[in-house]
């Protein structure tokens, strides 16, 4: 089976069935491994390396559980993906979380530097530059990354330039502030709290932040949220 942006194949070794997952880009397979690790089905995942002229580069090997047919297997494995590069992640994890009171820019930037494929970012202020550059590097990393930012006279002034980057700027829909904060990054992990991306939340306000990560049915939530805003008519650069 195939997309895009992966395809598979059942093979067999001294008659033990397995499925090899192919993929456009070698960046990619890490955090698929990761993901399909989760899967009931799965048994194994190793990464391994093809010299075919038509799949080159790393691949995937899955192992399905001896009880587990190949087909089935293969199937859980494709829809998987299908989510995954759709930017819905699928499959068990362990969800964890903690939350912050001090130091919390250097906890984002932290977080922000493990992103493999995707940033959404939707703050009501943002004039923290250490923050906006990560997000910059990330991007020229192959990063997706998007921002939503409250259209005030704050940002207009003191907020970051945010050329370079996707973004958009709202009013509240309801007449009032867009007082969102909440970051996701790669779909499955969420920052949300109080603290605006700002100098004065890290080094004057009593803010907070928590950190939420390893759930996609949490992070998806915020997903949909962002998406439903970046719909909306509004400016970007």
């Amino acid at each position: 089976m195939a997309n895009n942006r992966f395809s598979t194949e059942i093979r067999e070794v001294y008659e033990k069935p397995y499925i090899k997952v192919f993929f456009l880009n070698d960046n990619d397979v890490d955090q698929v491994k990761n993901v399909l690790e989760t899967l009931n089905c799965v048994k194994k995942v190793n990464i391994t390396i093809s010299k075919s002229e038509s799949h080159p580069g790393q691949t995937l090997t899955v192992y399905p559980k001896p009880m587990v047919d190949a087909n089935t297997c293969e199937k859980e494995v494709v829809d998987t993906l299908e989510y995954y590069f759709s930017n819905v992640t699928k499959g068990k994890m362990v969800g964890h979380s903690d939350a912050h009171f001090a130091d919390i820019e250097k906890k984002i930037l932290d977080a922000l530097d493990k992103a493999e494929a995707s940033i959404d970012v939707c703050v009501a202020w943002l004039t923290n530059e250490k923050l906006r550059d990560k997000l910059l590097e990330k991007k020229k990393k192959g990063v997706k990354v998007r921002v939503i930012t409250y259209k005030d006279g704050v940002n207009h002034s003191k907020g970051v330039d945010l050329t370079g980057l996707s973004f958009k700027e709202y009013r509240g829909e309801r007449g009032g502030l867009m007082h969102d904060k909440f970051c996701v990054i790669d779909n499955v992990h969420t920052i949300n709290g109080s603290y605006n991306w700002t100098s004065n939340a890290e080094y004057k306000n009593d803010e907070d932040a928590s950190f939420r990560r390893e759930d996609y049915i949490f992070a998806s939530n915020f997903t949909k949220r962002f998406n439903q805003m970046w719909e909306r008519d509004g400016k970007e650069d």
